[in-house]
């Protein structure tokens, strides 16, 4: 199922998009563009959740967006009067789908049958944990360090070479993860003291980012994801 997906044009630079699912934390909240899309993120991470975070950051990373206002129902996002040729920009369409994007992500978190990760700080910053509803290892409990070795194709089979062990297969080739445990329940990954969580790499994207990635291409599509309580 989909959430409603309605868009009101408000004049050639600015449209809202409602919907019947609260995507928004705040009564109304103004992301201008005058600072980066990473700083803009963290700002929206903290006045929202990871789901608004992610589409404030992925809208602010099309050159000709201007205001976005996120409201508990709506999202409106205005372009610039122009661009660095001194022209009006034409509407992009990538605007709708990102935004369509984060209100089917808030529906899938809310939808009682979605299978659930839950993205975990813990008090030492290298380290990240990733609970789920779902089983993602046969064994009990196995850690891999980089680089992975032949020897740790035995325990690539242990916890599931087509489930956990694909899974630690593709995170231990992000740049940055240094460690990765696995238990059914449950991944904890380390990244070493160089690299930040935060830190995008060449697409945009962070490291948390390129790991639930991995969850879904290993675990399918229908995964709600949080951040743990």
């Amino acid at each position: 199922m989909k959430p409603k997906f309605n868009v009101r044009v408000n004049h050639a630079s600015g449209r809202t998009f409602s919907t019947d699912v609260e995507i928004g934390k705040q009564v109304v909240s103004l992301y201008m563009p005058y600072d980066s899309a990473q700083h803009q993120y963290l700002e929206a991470l903290r006045d929202h959740d990871r789901i608004v975070a992610v589409m404030v950051r992925e809208l602010r990373q099309i050159d000709a967006v201007d205001d976005i206002f996120v409201d508990p129902y709506e999202v409106s996002v205005y372009m610039k009067e122009k661009n660095s040729f001194g022209l009006r920009p034409r509407w992009n369409e990538k605007i709708d789908q990102i935004v369509k994007k984060a209100f089917q992500a808030r529906y899938d978190e809310l939808h009682p049958n979605r299978k659930r990760l839950a993205i975990e700080i813990y008090p030492n910053d290298r380290f990240r944990g990733f609970a789920t509803t779902f089983e993602i290892s046969n064994s009990r409990y196995e850690t891999f360090l980089r680089p992975l070795r032949i020897s740790s194709v035995e325990y690539l089979h242990k916890v599931g070479i087509d489930g956990g062990g694909e899974l630690v297969r593709i995170v231990m080739q992000i740049p940055g993860v240094t460690q990765v445990s696995i238990q059914p329940y449950e991944a904890r990954v380390e990244i070493a003291n160089a690299f930040s969580w935060d830190e995008l790499d060449d697409n945009g994207k962070s490291i948390v980012d390129n790991i639930v990635e991995a969850f879904k291409k290993v675990f399918g599509n229908n995964i709600a994801i949080s951040n743990k309580q």
